[in-house]
């Protein structure tokens, strides 16, 4: 449920991309109100939704990814048993701001 579905056929059938109704619903609104926040307050996020407008994303769109991208870190986290490092997640995205 936190994919983007596109219609589109050929050249005649355009409609505005929409958020997938395939997971938990519960789960979407828990997290949709906190990415809202996330996009503003932290830097790294802040970067990745301004570089997905840049691309022409829609912002629902770009609000969906970096909710993606907050569950698998997180769940990469809880999986190793680690706590978020700045310094190693700048290494891995190649962060040079």
């Amino acid at each position: 449920g936190l994919d983007v579905i596109e219609t589109t056929s050929g050249t005649s059938v355009y409609r505005r991309n929409r958020i997938s109704k395939r997971g938990n619903s519960i789960y979407r609104g828990i997290l949709f109100m906190p990415i809202l926040s996330t996009v503003r307050n932290n830097k790294y996020m802040k970067a990745f939704y301004d570089r997905l407008k840049e691309n022409a994303k829609h912002s629902t769109a770009a609000q969906i990814a970096v909710m993606r991208k907050i569950i698998l870190i997180t769940h990469s986290l809880y999986k190793n048993q680690q706590v978020f490092d700045d310094c190693i997640y700048e290494k891995r995205i190649g962060w040079n701001k």
